[in-house]
């Protein structure tokens, strides 16, 4: 649609893949339609081109231009064979805590068919991904962002994901994976003093050094250097 005041002339061509030649193409031939309107209130201007009967050889660019006393202006389709999605991109995954990760990717063409979007994580012991279906994920529309939250994970650990985007015809992924290491969990550590009555537990804390008695005789220094993350 344009808008144009006075009311333009338009013409289609077409441009297709392998040979990059340019043809008009006119009302009625080449199972062709083209069909024309103008509103005088809005000033739109409307030109729709129909083609029956796609085959192989008519895949490629159909350009509208519209055209009166003030200028020209044009439109382009590209018009591709149905398959499977193209890969999505911008991946990426933060992990924010000890158990969880957030994944984030932008969606790319969905190849002419409805696509969704599958996950597949792994840690770096593992040699292959795991498919968790209940993450699959609708499609938010081609070049915006789909953001999910996994959760379960385990502190302290690398994880790997993959998006897998599928429709009918096929799947395709990321050209690379994307990775985090969740958080680690701090534990307390403690030493158990043995006294003569009983053994008593003592948080040790980093850079901290401590002077414990025994008998009210001898005593233990003991300098605690670091803690140990899991």
């Amino acid at each position: 649609m344009f808008l144009a005041n006075p009311e333009p002339s338009f013409m289609w061509t077409f441009q297709d893949v392998a040979n990059k030649t340019t043809t008009e193409l006119k009302n009625g031939t080449d199972n062709f339609i083209i069909r024309n309107a103008f509103d005088r209130m809005n000033l739109s201007a409307l030109s729709m081109g129909i083609r029956k009967h796609m085959h192989e050889d008519i895949y490629g660019t159909y350009i509208v231009t519209a055209t009166n006393s003030q200028g020209s202006g044009r439109i382009n389709f590209s018009v591709e064979a149905q398959g499977k999605p193209n890969p999505p991109y911008e991946g990426i995954a933060i992990c924010p805590s000890a158990d969880q990760a957030i994944l984030s990717w932008k969606s790319a063409f969905d190849g002419g068919s409805t696509q969704t979007f599958v996950v597949g994580k792994r840690i770096r012991t593992q040699g292959i991904f795991v498919i968790d279906r209940q993450l699959d994920t609708p499609d938010p529309g081609q070049h915006r962002t789909a953001i999910i939250s996994i959760s379960g994970l385990t502190a302290g650990t690398q994880y790997f994901f993959v998006v897998f985007a599928v429709n009918k015809f096929g799947n395709s992924t990321f050209e690379r994976d994307v990775n985090c290491t969740t958080q680690g969990t701090v534990f307390n550590i403690f030493f158990l003093f043995l006294s003569y009555h009983e053994m008593v537990p003592v948080p040790f804390l980093e850079g901290k050094t401590y002077l414990y008695k025994q008998d009210g005789t001898c005593s233990s220094r003991i300098n605690v250097t670091h803690v140990i993350y899991d």
